[in-house]
């Protein structure tokens, strides 16, 4: 089977295994020099949320659940669906890029939204504890919400090599994402991010 990363065109996501990658793009494995990935389960969507569109639900819910130590909560569940409902989310269709902020703010959170994709910036929030969200427009997560639960910088010759530790609620396994590859000009690749902590 080819790895996912090895198909045809621009791609920056859906890794499973970061050394092979590296060394299929870069052609050297590199060298690990920082790495910060937080305690955190990933969840198939479909664990918790059946076959509706809830990517961004998800998200919430595994983040909410990693702040309270209380992975699945069914009650917490249907808080963020009622909350979801009020800004348009139907499960057959998702949740609103726009949306996302606020519901998630209307559960108890201070959130904080940016379309800007600054590594120091999130990694600051990592290493403060916070995993965060992201949503990507196309590329490997077409029109999908993931979490982000951690980094890795990789150095590979002169090149630091930034990579974002990913539960991305298609897998109950961790993922990567290429920062490098994401943000660079030819794929053009468009993302929102949302940051938030718990009030009090």
């Amino acid at each position: 089977m080819i790895p996912l990363f090895q198909r045809r065109g621009p791609a920056y996501g859906r890794i499973s295994n970061i050394r092979e990658y590296l060394l299929y793009s870069y052609k050297n494995e590199g060298t690990l020099i920082e790495e910060n990935i937080l305690d955190f389960t990933p969840r198939h969507m479909h664990d918790w949320y059946g076959k509706a569109k809830a990517c961004s639900l998800m998200a919430i819910d595994m983040i909410i659940g990693y702040h309270e130590n209380e992975e699945d909560n069914e009650e917490r569940r249907r808080k963020i669906i009622k909350r979801a409902k009020k800004f348009l989310y139907f499960d057959w269709r998702g949740t609103p890029v726009w949306a996302v902020p606020m519901i998630w703010r209307g559960l108890g959170y201070k959130v904080r939204h940016s379309m800007i994709v600054d590594f120091n910036e999130m990694k600051r929030e990592l290493d403060a504890g916070y995993p965060f969200i992201m949503n990507l427009a196309w590329g490997d997560y077409p029109a999908h919400t993931i979490t982000i639960i951690g980094y890795q910088i990789w150095e590979i010759g002169f090149r630091k090599v930034k990579v974002l530790v990913v539960a991305d609620g298609w897998s109950n396994r961790i993922r990567y994402i290429d920062y490098n590859a994401m943000t660079s000009i030819s794929r053009g690749t468009l993302a929102s991010i949302v940051f938030g902590r718990k009030k009090g």
